[in-house]
């Protein structure tokens, strides 16, 4: 298997239905260009609050090889004090800096989380207290707490699979969302 992001100018999220089958027919025709052999492709794609319209047009545009997380990203399945705090200790000490402990890194977390009102952290606002991982834009959580603790950038290619990786190992379920798909793809 290998996962590949989708580049920025191929986004579906304002794309009309025949610009996103052109995108889809162009990754499959170079694909079949580039691989002697035809693989077996899938479109996975952050919720970020789609319509059930527009993920229904997307989803054809793909003939079926699109789905859809149900957090608004995938970054929010990465909202875990433990795991963070290992890639954050890890980081900081790479960089000559304080480690944060889990204490503060939960305290900082639960704050984060706390603002509903604010458009940057919640576009919409969540439906109750239990809705607030899936419904937080969890790549503005995570660049907060990485500039709060490390004065540095989260780098969702390198920290987040760091963060995954150390889910794997402490709270697999976390990511079965992801694993539930993923072993959906095998034959």
């Amino acid at each position: 298997i290998s996962v590949e992001a989708m580049p920025d100018t191929s986004r579906f999220g304002s794309s009309s239905r025949r610009t996103a089958e052109a995108t889809f027919k162009f990754v499959e025709t170079i694909t079949r260009t580039l691989v002697p052999f035809t693989p077996r492709m899938c479109f996975l794609f952050d919720g970020e609050g789609k319509s059930s319209d527009e993920k229904a047009k997307i989803e054809h545009a793909s003939r079926g090889k699109a789905a859809f997380l149900d957090v608004r990203e995938i970054e929010n399945l990465l909202l875990h004090d433990e795991a963070l705090t290992t890639v954050l200790r890890r980081r900081a000490g790479a960089l000559g800096l304080k480690a944060p402990d889990i204490a503060q890194v939960s305290v900082e977390m639960k704050r984060l989380l706390g603002k509903v009102e604010d458009r940057a952290f919640y576009p919409r606002k969540p439906r109750s207290l239990s809705d607030r991982k899936a419904a937080v834009k969890g790549s503005v959580i995570l660049a907060e707490i990485f500039s709060n603790f490390l004065v540095a950038k989260y780098d969702k290619v390198t920290d987040g699979p760091a963060i995954a990786s150390e889910l794997l190992l402490t709270e697999p379920g976390l990511l079965e969302p992801l694993t539930k798909y993923l072993n959906g793809l095998r034959p």
